[in-house]
């Protein structure tokens, strides 16, 4: 079995704005369309986990359920165990429901019974207010609870505050919050992709066809093509940039170097990106290189990539 990775300090706790109101079942769901808004949601802290790859955090949200797919704490972790999740965009909520896990042979009374759930619009650690709290059943099946009609936020805390007595871990399998689904539509048409990509010595520059020299600044410009909407006639747009030598060996990778959201402009104008690479001074030997984007549309979780080569000398 492999260690957990090292997580971040549990954000502070916040009291809440009001008396929660009690879990109660949900009878029947909310009027209109309605989404699972954790799928594509981003886990930004937890407080424990197994491991990294097996009973890990991230399985609260992935949409499965079986034993390998669920969440564990670290063995000998005291509760409570605490997930912060960010929403795509401010979402209203309207219903929550938890898959639940445990009552296997060695691990009797692990599934997660106590809970309180808590919504905020300002950040992954300050606002927070407590939506739902209760208790829920031992051993697996799906539990749902209705939410206050006002509930609304961006970032969702999950605090596990007690199990059904096993010693050593609490277990959970999945975590859905469900609200009205954003109307979405393709801006320019087609699937996302990476038009017009190209590096330049200058923001939204043109290509440059010469070397770059040690220490200097590289952009890459691209138009991102096939986004998507949603009601308010937003997109929102993030950037993964990979250096690569010329073999194709990642020397480089920054994640979300670029996380952004506007409305788009009026046809037939699109959208031009540019982010960039600073080149070290010294060290960084001549030759050809190469950048490489991953470009992810977050509001329906798709995403496209290009590549394109640079000197340097």
């Amino acid at each position: 079995e492999e260690p957990p990775l090292e997580e971040p300090p549990a954000p502070a706790d916040a009291p809440p704005a009001r008396d929660p109101p009690p879990a109660e079942p949900a009878d029947a769901p909310a009027a209109g369309p309605q989404a699972n808004l954790l799928r594509g949601a981003a886990l930004e802290s937890f407080s424990s986990e197994y491991a990294s790859d097996y009973w890990s955090a991230k399985n609260l949200t992935d949409g499965g359920t079986a034993r390998t797919q669920s969440w564990a704490s670290r063995p000998g972790s005291k509760a409570p165990h605490r997930f912060v999740f960010r929403l795509q965009r401010p979402s209203e909520l309207t219903r929550a429901e938890f898959e639940g896990s445990g009552g296997e042979s060695g691990i009797e009374g692990a599934s997660a019974k106590g809970f309180r759930l808590e919504v905020s619009e300002l950040g992954p650690d300050e606002g927070f207010r407590t939506v739902l709290e209760g208790d829920l059943r031992d051993g697996t099946g799906t539990q749902g609870f209705l939410l206050p009609a006002d509930t609304r936020g961006r970032w969702v805390r999950l605090s596990l505050t007690s199990n059904h007595g096993n010693a050593t871990l609490t277990t959970l399998s999945e975590l859905r919050l469900f609200g009205p689904q954003a109307a979405r539509a393709r801006a320019d048409g087609g699937a996302l992709r990476v038009e017009r990509l190209r590096v330049s010595q200058r923001e939204n520059g043109p290509a440059h066809e010469g070397a770059f020299a040690p220490g200097s600044r590289v952009w890459v410009c691209f138009k991102p093509r096939g986004l998507s909407t949603g009601a308010d006639g937003a997109y929102a747009l993030e950037v993964d940039l990979i250096l690569e030598d010329a073999e194709g060996h990642t020397l480089l990778a920054r994640e979300r170097v670029l996380k952004h959201s506007a409305r788009l402009p009026a046809p037939p104008l699109s959208p031009f990106v540019a982010v960039f690479l600073d080149l070290p001074a010294e060290g960084f030997p001549p030759g050809t290189y190469g950048v490489r984007l991953a470009v992810r549309d977050a509001l329906n979780g798709s995403s496209a990539g290009g590549a394109t080569p640079f000197r340097v000398e």
